[in-house]
């Protein structure tokens, strides 16, 4: 595992923006209508994004990967596209809430939400079949 620097006062306030209106395993649980084990499953297959928010020691999930109150069902096949560094759920966060050129600039959340998911998957299968070495 990576490990990354410490952390500093701004970047910390950033993540809690980030995460402090996102769900957690029990608000998932709930929107579901399923179990907490399923929730660890799911989330665990990658059937659902998280986050493991070590302060508050606990999971939490990005509502951008709902659509009609279930989870995309395409979204095991991009988190297995994409590579999260830090084991955490941290490293797909960046990869989701960051401008990417392959998307005219656009971040992948905000395309997701508004229902264009295949377009982001494209972007992650193009970015995937490049040389690391190309984006520099």
């Amino acid at each position: 595992m990576t490990h990354l620097p410490p952390e500093t006062p701004e970047a910390a306030a950033a993540r809690e923006a980030l995460y402090r209106d996102w769900m957690t395993e029990h608000d998932i649980s709930r929107v579901l209508g399923v179990s907490l084990t399923q929730v660890t499953q799911m989330r665990r297959a990658k059937e659902l994004l998280s986050v493991w928010v070590h302060e508050r020691r606990e999971y939490r999930f990005p509502p951008f990967q709902l659509h009609d109150g279930r989870p995309n069902r395409k979204m095991p096949e991009l988190l297995n596209l994409l590579a999260d560094v830090s084991g955490s759920g941290w490293g797909w966060i960046e990869w989701f809430v960051s401008c990417r050129t392959l998307l005219q600039g656009a971040r992948p959340s905000d395309l997701i939400e508004k229902g264009r998911f295949d377009e982001v998957l494209a972007a992650a299968y193009e970015e995937a079949s490049r040389h690391p070495d190309a984006n520099w």
